[in-house]
């Protein structure tokens, strides 16, 4: 989580194309695929379920605070973000956690969909106790379903361009289609072994050119497809 938060400061704290290319590139260089894969899966713009309540989160937040309601409503209309305000108020963890993205969506946000509400609300005081300020907004965000950062699905193919080498055409082709987080998914779309991309996978809309040479000049017609 902690490498995770990190990626998402760096690309909320600009707006400079280069800075967000080269941050997702650092992170891709380094990321286990596993996470990886959920981090591609969410800036990519695809969400889970939402796996608690806006009024849990509030409800647990004033509990971990003992705030008046009055006062988280005061806070909250301040900040204009939910996840935000959560992450401001809450006091400071007992303890820090190296536990990466991917056993959090697993092993916790996961787990919360098939509990009641108290359990619910004890698992997530307990995530809170292991997390930052920066940390706590990422996981708050990926609780209620909200997460959204300034990132295109353009820019984070280039991000993982700039960190495998590979041709930006070439992934993008390879995150056509369905897909899962996992990480033979990752390995797969990062792999430099080949060239090749799984033929079941649309291409990319693109745009038309006018041809500048004569048609034969494209080679074989038999190597072509034509729409």
């Amino acid at each position: 989580m902690k490498a995770f938060a990190a990626l998402y400061r760096r690309l909320d704290e600009t707006t400079k194309i280069n800075e967000k290319i080269a941050a997702l590139a650092d992170y891709f260089g380094a990321a286990e695929p596993a996470s990886a894969a959920w981090t591609i899966y969410f800036l990519t713009g695809r969400k889970l379920k939402r796996a608690i309540t806006t009024r849990e989160l509030r409800d647990a937040c004033r509990e971990a605070t003992g705030l008046a309601e009055w006062l988280f409503d005061e806070s909250y209309d301040a900040v204009g973000d939910l996840a935000e305000v959560v992450a401001i108020l809450l006091p400071d963890p007992e303890r820090s956690s190296d536990v990466p993205l991917h056993e959090w969506i697993d092993q916790r946000l996961a787990r919360m969909r098939g509990m009641d509400e108290q359990e619910r609300r004890r698992l997530l005081m307990d995530s809170w106790n292991e997390l930052d300020r920066q940390e706590r907004l990422v996981w708050n965000k990926l609780l209620t379903g909200s997460f959204r950062v300034g990132v295109s699905r353009g820019l984070v193919v280039r991000g993982l361009a700039a960190a495998t080498n590979l041709e930006a055409p070439l992934i993008e082709h390879r995150l056509m289609g369905d897909w899962l987080p996992t990480p033979e998914f990752f390995l797969a779309l990062t792999s430099t072994e080949t060239t090749e991309t799984i033929a079941s996978r649309p291409y990319p809309f693109c745009l038309a050119h006018a041809l500048q040479a004569p048609p034969e000049t494209l080679g074989d017609v038999n190597d072509w497809a034509a729409e």
